[in-house]
C-alpha cells in the first residue's frame, strides 16, 4: 500500500550571501527510489542531513509521516574505534534488533567453544526468536553481511580499512528496521564487485 512518507515544501538553505538551494518542493512515497545528482558543493549532503533531522532549514517545511522511520548513511560515517563490528551494526536499537544482537553474540561465543550456560542461553534466545518471528529478519541481516563480505564480527572499528568501514556502516544502515533509507555517497571507498 502506497503511503506518503515525506513532504517537502519550499525548502531553503542559505549559503554565505546567497542560497545553497531555494524553495525546493517534492515528496517521497513508499516504494520510491530517488537519486540526487549535482556538482560538488551544490547541497546534496545538506539536503539529506535536513531530511534526516541532522541539520536545520532556513525556510520551508519538511513534513514526515509519523509512520516513517529513517536510516541515514553519512558521507563520512562516524564510529567509535573501540566498538566491534557487531557493536556498530546493532548500535541503533529496536526490540527485534536487540534480540537478534543477543542471539548473534551468543552464536559468536559458541563458535569459539560453548559452556553449558551459553547453550542454555542459546536455547532460550531461540525460543524468543520463534515467538517474535525474528528468523526472516535474522536471515536478511546475514544475507546483507554475506553480500558485503563482513565476517569477523569481533574486529574493532578502529582497525578497519576505509572500504571495510564503509561496508560496515552501509550494513548498519540497511539492517535498521526502517522504511526510508538515505544514502549519502554510498559507493565511496567500495570496490567494483561490492558496488
Amino acid at each position: 500500500e502506497l503511503m506518503d512518507l515525506i513532504s517537502i515544501d519550499k525548502l531553503t538553505k542559505n549559503k554565505n550571501d546567497g542560497f545553497l538551494f531555494k524553495e525546493i518542493s517534492f515528496g517521497l512515497s513508499t516504494g520510491d527510489k530517488i537519486a540526487v545528482i549535482g556538482t560538488n558543493g551544490c547541497g546534496k549532503s545538506t539536503l539529506l542531513k535536513m531530511i534526516a533531522g541532522k541539520s536545520g532549514t532556513d525556510g520551508g517545511t519538511i513534513s514526515i509521516n509519523k509512520s516513517a522511520s529513517i536510516s541515514y548513511l553519512e558521507q563520512i560515517p562516524s564510529y567509535n574505534p573501540e566498538h566491534t563490528i557487531i557493536d556498530h551494526i546493532f548500535l541503533h536499537s529496536s526490540p527485534k534488533l536487540d534480540l537478534i544482537r543477543r542471539y548473534e553474540t551468543v552464536c559468536e561465543k559458541i563458535a569459539h567453544g560453548a559452556t553449558a550456560k551459553e547453550e542454555k542461553e542459546m536455547s532460550e534466545l531461540s525460543e524468543k526468536m520463534d515467538a517474535e518471528r525474528c528468523w526472516d529478519y535474522e536471515n536478511e541481516i546475514k544475507s546483507i553481511l554475506n553480500v558485503l563480505k563482513i565476517t569477523d564480527m569481533n574486529k574493532k572499528m578502529g582497525s578497519l580499512s576505509g572500504g571495510t568501514l564503509k561496508k560496515v556502516s552501509l550494513a548498519q544502515t540497511l539492517i535498521e528496521d526502517s522504511n526510508l533509507i538515505l544514502l549519502d555517497e554510498p559507493t565511496n571507498h567500495l570496490d567494483v564487485d561490492t558496488i
